[in-house]
């Protein structure tokens, strides 16, 4: 199980997501404060939250659970594949509703400059980035193996 390299990148492509719930997604300047749109809050730090984007962590914890629960099917190469796709589904959802939630947050603010992407875009590019590798290699695997029964 461990020892294919797909499960490798499915493993990272389920450990990054779960860091973007302790990593800042995007933060700005309003007013002298700074406001910060995490997986969880959406507010000044240090201060209680303002908001909390529900559609965030919801697609933050199936973007988490899904690939490491794929590892686990690594005898079905087939559903390991359709995960996978499900795997980028979730991440291209997770992104579309971050970006949502920023642009409405940040719509509620007019007066906001000097925004900063957080190190959690950055995770979040990773996560796909391996997702991508762990579908490719499982597609070579089983291309590999009906190779190998068709020389049968």
């Amino acid at each position: 199980m461990i020892q294919r390299i797909q499960s490798v990148y499915f493993l990272l492509a389920g450990l990054f997501p779960a860091l973007l719930f302790f990593l800042t997604l995007l933060s700005f300047e309003c007013g002298g404060q700074t406001y910060s749109l995490s997986a969880f809050s959406f507010g000044v730090s240090g201060q209680p939250a303002l908001h909390t984007p529900y559609g965030v962590i919801v697609f933050t914890v199936l973007s988490t659970v899904l690939p490491i629960f794929t590892v686990f099917k690594f005898s079905n190469r087939p559903l390991q594949i359709k995960l996978a796709k499900y795997t980028l589904i979730l991440q291209a959802l997770l992104a579309m509703t971050f970006a949502v939630y920023a642009w409405t947050f940040v719509g509620d603010y007019p007066q906001a400059t000097d925004f900063t992407p957080g190190l959690g875009l950055l995770i979040w590019v990773l996560a796909v980035v391996f997702t991508i590798l762990a579908k490719k290699s499982v597609k070579r695997d089983e291309d590999l193996v009906r190779a190998a029964d068709r020389i049968r």
